[in-house]
């Protein structure tokens, strides 16, 4: 049996949207913004945002800054290190079980594609 539902608070709200930005990549590690950039984005005020912000800077996603901005906590080269080497480990084997699902025609698709990516007289606009 599940439990009653609850209204979202503004605050929570507010944080889904800033952590759902940063993991979507629409904020980069270390990409500075300002509080009433997110406020006015968000169609709230910047007190919302502000303790949004505490919360977030308390899991570690941004460090509050000076003023009214914010930064998102910017990877170290450890990190980075360390996601490479996760999907060197399960990329392969996600890429090995997608082939075992490709149909013909996807094949033959995909072997267009590759040809595109390998023609050398195309640019990257042309490419994509």
């Amino acid at each position: 049996m599940c439990g009653p539902v609850q209204a979202a608070s503004v605050v929570d709200q507010v944080i889904k949207e800033i952590r759902r930005s940063i993991l979507a990549g629409a904020l980069r590690p270390g990409q500075e913004f300002s509080l009433c950039g997110i406020a006015d984005g968000l169609g709230v005020s910047f007190i919302p945002v502000r303790e949004a912000l505490r919360r977030l800077e308390g899991q570690g996603l941004v460090v509050t800054q000076r003023g009214m901005s914010a930064c998102v906590v910017p990877l170290t080269h450890h990190e980075l290190h360390g996601i490479y080497r996760l999907r060197r480990q399960i990329e392969p084997e996600i890429a090995s079980r997608s082939c075992l699902l490709l149909k013909d025609e996807n094949l033959e698709r995909l072997d267009d594609v590759v040809k595109t990516f390998a023609d050398e007289r195309l640019g990257i606009d042309e490419v994509y």
